[in-house]
């Protein structure tokens, strides 16, 4: 037993239980958002207007052999960029 405190005991058990929970959903916020990364390039490699069927094909290929650095490098590099609107053009 670790601590005794008003009757509520902690011991080493119930802290790695409690340490393991933590990792436990850690690892599932990460594993959640690494697979939304790369469902994501890929969905946006598909919808793609800009590329061609073997650009898409050679993007698809990079994010399936490297998933998360070729998920990045797509929505760095690979995804084109939205246009921005002038004023002028907004005020029209």
């Amino acid at each position: 037993m670790l601590l005794t405190y008003t009757g509520v005991s902690i011991s080493a058990e119930s802290i790695n239980v409690v340490t393991q929970g933590v990792r436990g959903w850690t690892v599932t916020i990460f594993l959640a958002l690494y697979l939304a990364l790369v469902i994501g390039a890929l969905i946006s490699i598909s919808k793609s207007r800009h590329a061609t069927p073997t650009v898409k094909a050679i993007w698809f290929l990079i994010v399936v052999v490297a998933p998360f650095l070729g998920s990045l490098l797509w929505f760095t590099l690979g995804k084109p960029k939205a246009p921005r609107r002038s004023k002028s053009s907004a005020d029209h």
